[in-house]
C-alpha cells in the first residue's frame, strides 16, 4: 500500500464541481442532462479516495481514533447541513400542507440520525414525479456516506486490533460484495438498490482502493492525458446519455464510477490538459462550494414547484441556480471555511454550536410531527377540506358484518369482509389496494339490501390465476392468496367476481406518474415461469372463475395523478399555487398495453369491461375534484366520492350479468 499524500488536489474540487452541476441542472430539468444524477456517483468515488487513504494510514501508524474522525466529519457535514435544515422547516411552514409538513418533519429526523435513505425507500423512487414534494430527499446521499463512515472506521478498527487485518483487504472485501449486491438486487428491486447503503458502498469503496493502491500501478506518465480523456468521455456519456429508463445503479453505474476513478488517476499520474482544466479557478470554486450548492438547491426547486404547481420554466430555473450560488457562496465564506480551520474555531465551539442548532432542528420537528403537521396554519376552506377527509375515511373504516379467514397465520391479515343482504346476489371485489378501493366505495354508496358483499384484498397482489411477478411486496403469500380466494369464489357461491387492481404496474412501458414506479413483468408458473401478456393472464383467471360458477366484471384502470390530491387541494384553497391539470394524453399513454388487453377481453360475451376513466376524464383531462371534495386520496385511489360516478354504473351492469 502507497504512503498517502496530503497534497491538494485542484482537479478534484474541478471534479466536484462538475458532480454538483450535473445534479443541480439534473434536478432544474435543463435540457439534455438526463442522467446528472450520476453526480452523485462521482461524489461517492472523491469521498472513497480522499477519506480512506487517510483512515487506513492514521490506523497502521497508530494514530487514528474514532474522537479525531468524526470530529473531522461533524466540522464538515453538520453545519451547512442544519443551516439549509432549518431554512426548509421556517419555509416549509408556509408552504407545505399539513401531510406534507408532517413527513418533511419525520423526514429531518432521519436525516440527524443518518437515515434518510432508509426512511424514502419505502416512500419515494427518486425519479417520480412525487419526489417534487419531498424537500430533503436529497439527503438520501448523506446518509449512504455517513453510514459508510460510521461502519468501516469501526470495522477497520476492530479487525486490526484483533487480527491485524490491513484495511486494503476489507475495504476490497465490502468493495467487492457491494457490487455484487448491487448487481443481484436491481433485477429484484430497483429503489431499495438505488437508496440501500449495501449496493453502493462499492463506489465509496473503489475510491478508496484508488487511493490505497494507485501508487503502485506501473503506467508512464505519457498515458495520464489519454486514461483522463477516457474519464471524461465516460461521465460525458453518463451525464448526457443515462436516463431513468435505466435500472440504476446496476451494471449502469460503472460508467459514472470508472469515469471519476480514471480523471483522479490521470491527474495523480501527471499534470495534463484535462486535470489543469479541471484546476482552473471557476470549477475549483464551484467545487468548494459544492456541498452547500448540493443541499440548498433542492428544497429551493420543491418549493417553487409547489408553489407554482407546474414544472419550471428558464427564468425560474435561473433564478434558482442564482440563489443557490448565493447561499453556498455565503455559508462557505462566512461559516464553512471558518469552522473547518481548527486554529480559527475550537470544537468545544463547534459542538455546542451544532449540537444547538441538531436540537432545535430535532424538536421543531418532534413538535411538528406530534401535531399533525400543525394544520391550524390553513385557511378555514383547507381546514374544512381536512376535515372532509377525515370523516371519509372513518366512514371507510367501518366494520365488516363478517370476517371470513384465508388460510393459516400467514394470512390473517388478509381475510374476506363480507357485508349487506345475505339473501340477494353475492358481489367480490377481488384484486389489490384498487379492489378494496372500489368495494369500499361499494359499501358506502350502494344501499346494504341490494347485494351481499365480499372484499378480497392484498396490497401489490394481482387477481390473476398461477403467475408470479416481479413484484417485491407479498410476492410469495401473492399465489398461494390468489388459490384460496378462487377456492372462496366455488365454496360460497359467488355470484359475480369484480375483478380491479393497477393493471399498469403489470402492463406499461410508462412509469407511474405518481410514485414513479416501473411495470413489472409477469411470469406463468404453468410453463417454467415463462413471461406472459396482461392479456393472457387476465383471460385464464376469468376462465377459471367462470369454472368456479361465477360471471366476471372487469374493472379498468383508474387513471393516475403526478401529484397527492388532498395535499394539493390543502394547499390552493390556502392561496398557495394552482390545481395543476391532469393530462388526459399522459392517462392514454401510461394505460395503452392495458386498454389493449380490456379491448381484447371485452369482445367475450361473457365477460364485462367497466372503465373508470370514462367517468372521471374528457378528451382533455381527468378530474381531480368535484366541487368542495377531493375525488382521490392520494395520487391512484380514488375517495369515497371519486368511485361514486363507477359505483353508479357498476350497480347498472351487475343488475344485467348472469
Amino acid at each position: 500500500m502507497n504512503k498517502v499524500s496530503l497534497d491538494y488536489r485542484a482537479d478534484i474540487d474541478g471534479l466536484r464541481a462538475i458532480s454538483a452541476l450535473a445534479i443541480v441542472f439534473f434536478h432544474l430539468g435543463f435540457t439534455g442532462f438526463t442522467g446528472g444524477f450520476v453526480g452523485v456517483d462521482i461524489f461517492f468515488v472523491i469521498s472513497g479516495y480522499l477519506i480512506v487513504p487517510k483512515l487506513a494510514s492514521n490506523l497502521q501508524a497508530g494514530t487514528f481514533t474514532l474522537a479525531k474522525f468524526y470530529e473531522n466529519r461533524i466540522r464538515r457535514i453538520l453545519p451547512a447541513l442544519l443551516l439549509v435544515l432549518l431554512f426548509t422547516t421556517l419555509v416549509g411552514f408556509f408552504i407545505l400542507s399539513p401531510r406534507e409538513y408532517s413527513e418533511y418533519a419525520a423526514s429531518t429526523l432521519a436525516v440527524l440520525a443518518f437515515g434518510a435513505n432508509i426512511f424514502f425507500n419505502d416512500r419515494s423512487d427518486y425519479f417520480a414525479d412525487a419526489a417534487h414534494q419531498k424537500p430533503f430527499l436529497h439527503a438520501w446521499s448523506l446518509g449512504i456516506e455517513e453510514q459508510f463512515y460510521i461502519i468501516i472506521p469501526c470495522l477497520l478498527l476492530l479487525l486490526w486490533s484483533l487480527r491485524r487485518q490491513t484495511p486494503g483487504k476489507v475495504i476490497v472485501w465490502v468493495t467487492l460484495l457491494s457490487f455484487i449486491y448491487n448487481l443481484v438486487f436491481i433485477r429484484i428491486n430497483e429503489t431499495h438498490t438505488f437508496y440501500m447503503p449495501m449496493s453502493r458502498f462499492w463506489e465509496l469503496g473503489l475510491g478508496g482502493l484508488l487511493g490505497l493502491y494507485s501508487s503502485q500501478f506501473k503506467v508512464h506518465s505519457r498515458f495520464a492525458l489519454p486514461l483522463g480523456a477516457l474519464g471524461m468521455a465516460l461521465l460525458i456519456v453518463a451525464i448526457f446519455s443515462v436516463d431513468d429508463s435505466l435500472a440504476y445503479p446496476g451494471i449502469t453505474a460503472l460508467l459514472p464510477v470508472l469515469g471519476a476513478c480514471l480523471l483522479i488517476y490521470a491527474g495523480q499520474l501527471r499534470d495534463n490538459g484535462l486535470s489543469k482544466l479541471l484546476g482552473c479557478w471557476p470549477l475549483r470554486y464551484i467545487g468548494r462550494l459544492s456541498y452547500s450548492l448540493y443541499l440548498i438547491h433542492w428544497p429551493l426547486i420543491v418549493f417553487v414547484r409547489l408553489y407554482l404547481s407546474r414544472p419550471l420554466e428558464l427564468f425560474e430555473q435561473l433564478a434558482i441556480l442564482a440563489f443557490s450560488f448565493v447561499w453556498a457562496a455565503l455559508s462557505w465564506h462566512f461559516m464553512e471555511s471558518k469552522i473547518l480551520n481548527k486554529q480559527a474555531m475550537s470544537y468545544k465551539s463547534v459542538k455546542w454550536g451544532t449540537g444547538f442548532a441538531a436540537s432545535l432542528c430535532g424538536l421543531a420537528a418532534i413538535i411538528i410531527v406530534n401535531n399533525g403537521g400543525l394544520e391550524e396554519r390553513m385557511s378555514e376552506k383547507s381546514q374544512l377540506l381536512l376535515s372532509d377527509i377525515r370523516q371519509e375515511k372513518q366512514l371507510m373504516k367501518s366494520e365488516c358484518a363478517e370476517i371470513h379467514p384465508l388460510g393459516g397465520k400467514a394470512f390473517s391479515r388478509y381475510p374476506i369482509c363480507v357485508d349487506g343482504n345475505t339473501e340477494a346476489r353475492k358481489i367480490l371485489f377481488w384484486g389489490d389496494s384498487h379492489a378494496e378501493m372500489i368495494g369500499d366505495g361499494f359499501r358506502a354508496l350502494v344501499a346494504p339490501d341490494l347485494f351481499q358483499l365480499a372484499i378480497a384484498e392484498m396490497p401489490s397482489c394481482s387477481p390473476l390465476v398461477s403467475v408470479l411477478t416481479s413484484r417485491r411486496k407479498n410476492r410469495e403469500l401473492c399465489g398461494d392468496f390468489v388459490n384460496l380466494v378462487l377456492e372462496y369464489v366455488q365454496k360460497s357461491e359467488v355470484d359475480v367476481v369484480v375483478l380491479a387492481g393497477r393493471w399498469a404496474n403489470l402492463a406499461s412501458s410508462v412509469r407511474s406518474p405518481g410514485d414513479g414506479g416501473r411495470s413489472h413483468q409477469i411470469f406463468d408458473r404453468e410453463a417454467g415461469d415463462a413471461p406472459v401478456s396482461l392479456q393472457f393472464a387476465l383471460k385464464r383467471t376469468i376462465a377459471a372463475i367462470e369454472a368456479a360458477g361465477a360471471s366476471v366484471l372487469v374493472l379498468g384502470p383508474v387513471p393516475e395523478v403526478p401529484f397527492h390530491v388532498p395535499d394539493t387541494l390543502v394547499r390552493t384553497r390556502s392561496g398557495i399555487g394552482q390545481l395543476p391539470e391532469v393530462s388526459r394524453m399522459q392517462f392514454d399513454l401510461r394505460q395503452a398495453q392495458v386498454l389493449a388487453a380490456l379491448k381484447n377481453i371485452h369482445l367475450s360475451p361473457s365477460v364485462q369491461v367497466l372503465y373508470p376513466h370514462d367517468y372521471l376524464c374528457d378528451e382533455v383531462a381527468c378530474a381531480v375534484e368535484n366541487g368542495a371534495l377531493a375525488l382521490y386520496t392520494d395520487d391512484d385511489h380514488l375517495s369515497v366520492e371519486g368511485t361514486r360516478p363507477i359505483i353508479e354504473n357498476l350497480v347498472s351492469s351487475l343488475r344485467v350479468l348472469q
